[in-house]
């Protein structure tokens, strides 16, 4: 699964399986289990794949944050992501020291957190994975 087809929806937690397109919108599944839904046109859905995160210098699209965070899974499961945002900021600045602090809130270091627990949960762990386009593999020199 690519992040692409992974959907963050503004108003509902947790993250969701783009499965068809619909009439006036699409339908989606959640990860952590549930019935499928209709989300209209008018949501404001935004696809992991499109997400980045402030850095100093350029921001860092999400798959990599994400791969940045696999070493440290086992910290980040210990983590209270309800309360304890303190910790979790020294954490994130661990994982990746070159943070914009000011830009980057304590909302978005816990949702990013979340998001990456709901990912390994449901078992995607290559978050780089984004297969070629056709176009692209029939330009690459064949050995």
């Amino acid at each position: 699964m690519e992040l692409k087809e992974i959907l963050a929806i503004t108003g509902k937690s947790g993250l969701y399986k783009f499965v068809a397109k619909s009439k006036h919108g699409f339908v989606v599944e959640p990860l952590e289990g549930g019935t499928r839904f209709a989300v209209s046109l008018m949501s404001k859905v935004s696809s992991l794949a499109d997400i980045a995160m402030f850095m100093h210098g350029k921001d860092m699209p999400l798959a990599d944050v994400f791969t940045a965070m696999l070493p440290h899974e086992e910290e980040i499961k210990a983590l209270d992501l309800k309360t304890n945002t303190a910790e979790a900021r020294a954490l994130y600045a661990k994982i990746l020291p070159n943070y914009h602090e000011v830009k980057v809130h304590d909302k978005d270091i816990m949702k990013a957190f979340k998001w990456f627990l709901i990912l390994v949960n449901f078992g995607v762990r290559d978050f780089a994975n984004t297969p070629q386009t056709e176009t692209e593999a029939a330009a690459e020199p064949k050995e």
